[in-house]
């Protein structure tokens, strides 16, 4: 555990490389899920013929450039967390200002 003079840094190496990794799994679930429904959704199209349907594919359709979106944020967030872990807290006000502006 790294404490910097102001105690009000504190990183843990391992704790964050087990953030890291989890992170990255949970973009990977995400990112996953988002490919599984638009499947389905599409496959819906076989089966399904009506306003409805159309309906639910067109939302889908609108809603992926927000899905896309957030796992690109998801990607910077985990950008984020490993420049900092490589930098140790160093510019730990610097990566909290990145990080603001993603959220």
């Amino acid at each position: 555990i790294f404490i910097m003079a102001s105690d009000l840094i504190r990183l843990d190496k391992q704790g964050m490389e087990g953030v890291i990794s989890q992170t990255k799994m949970a973009k990977e679930n995400y990112d996953m899920a988002i490919q599984s429904l638009k499947r389905i959704i599409e496959g819906l199209n076989d089966v399904w013929v009506g306003e409805a349907q159309r309906g639910m594919y067109e939302r889908y359709k609108d809603s992926e450039k927000t899905f896309a979106a957030f796992s690109d944020e998801i990607g910077e967030y985990i950008n984020a967390l490993q420049k900092t872990l490589a930098e140790l807290p160093g510019k730990d006000s610097e990566n909290a200002q990145m990080i603001r502006r993603l959220m």
